[in-house]
């Protein structure tokens, strides 16, 4: 019985069709066939993805075309598309997030991600807040030396690095 090597990893998914139609030819399947005999040397794995790609439906009612086509374009994702999704991954890993997430009722991909990224602005914006009332809180307790430029305690006359008169 013929066999077709069925790892993914090692070539591209258009070279593993094109050996696929190869093999067809070679062995004289009928086009009938071909989606079944490609659902069943494709590989475990392949296989389970294409199950979630076309979830509900089941991949032995997709025709020939269908499953090459969703695969195709599973495949060929940009690269663009694969970082974002590594960086929406990194976002879920943080705590507050999850627990936010398990909160969310009828969750979905989209909302996981919008509700991700409008936390990490909220932290990004916290973060900068914070910083911003630690200027002030120094500007408050301290004044800077016209001509050393030090930051000084409230209360001197004199800059005790300089020993200049402060001057407003």
């Amino acid at each position: 019985s013929a066999r077709l090597s069925t790892s993914l990893s090692v070539e591209q998914w258009a070279t593993y069709v094109e050996r696929f139609e190869h093999f067809v030819t070679a062995n004289e399947i009928e086009e009938d066939k071909k989606s079944a005999f490609l659902l069943s040397v494709m590989g475990a794995a392949t296989y389970e993805l294409l199950r979630s790609l076309v979830a509900p439906d089941k991949p032995g009612l997709k025709s020939y075309d269908d499953i090459v086509s969703v695969l195709q374009l599973h495949f060929s994702l940009k690269p663009i598309v694969i970082a974002e999704r590594f960086r929406c991954t990194e976002r879920l890993n943080t705590e507050a997030i999850q627990k936010r997430l398990l909160t969310e009722p009828a969750l979905t991909f989209q909302k996981a991600v919008e509700v991700a990224v409008a936390m990490e602005m909220v932290a990004k914006e916290m973060h900068q807040l914070s910083n911003a009332l630690k200027v002030n809180v120094l500007s408050l307790t301290s004044q800077q030396c016209y001509k050393c430029v030090r930051f000084q305690r409230l209360g001197n006359t004199h800059c005790p690095s300089c020993e200049e008169e402060w001057r407003c």
